[in-house]
C-alpha cells in the first residue's frame, strides 16, 4: 500500500534509477537497479488501484474528491491553489482531502 505523501517520490525514483541504469556496467548492479525500477512501477500500479477506492467509497461527488486528491498529491498543487481552482472554502477543501486520503489509504478495502 502506498501512502498519499509518497506518490510524488515514485516517479522521481523511477527517473533516478533509469539514469543510474544507463551509467552502470556491472551485471549484478544492473539486475538490482532493474529490480528497484520494477518495484517502483508496481507501486505506481498500486496507486492507480487505490484511486478506485475513492470512487467506490465516496459515492457522493466521487469525481470531485478524486480530482482534488490528484491535484494535491499527484500534481502537487498547494492548498491556496486548490482553493482558487475549485472556488471553495478552505475548510471544505480540508474535509475533501481528509475523506479522500482516508479512502485512498484504507487497508481493509484493498
Amino acid at each position: 500500500m502506498v501512502k498519499a505523501k509518497d506518490i510524488r517520490n515514485i516517479k522521481d525514483n523511477i527517473i533516478k534509477y533509469k539514469a543510474d541504469l544507463d551509467k552502470e556496467t556491472e551485471l549484478m548492479q544492473i539486475f538490482k537497479i532493474k529490480n528497484k525500477i520494477r518495484e517502483q512501477q508496481y507501486d505506481l500500479m498500486d496507486v492507480e488501484c487505490q484511486l478506485f477506492n475513492i470512487e467506490i467509497y465516496l459515492c457522493k461527488n466521487a469525481q470531485l474528491y478524486k480530482q482534488v486528491f490528484m491535484d494535491r498529491y499527484i500534481n502537487g498543487l498547494t492548498q491556496n491553489q486548490l482553493i482558487t481552482k475549485y472556488n471553495m472554502a478552505r475548510t471544505t477543501i480540508y474535509k475533501i482531502l481528509k475523506a479522500s486520503r482516508e479512502a485512498f489509504e484504507d487497508k481493509k478495502h484493498l
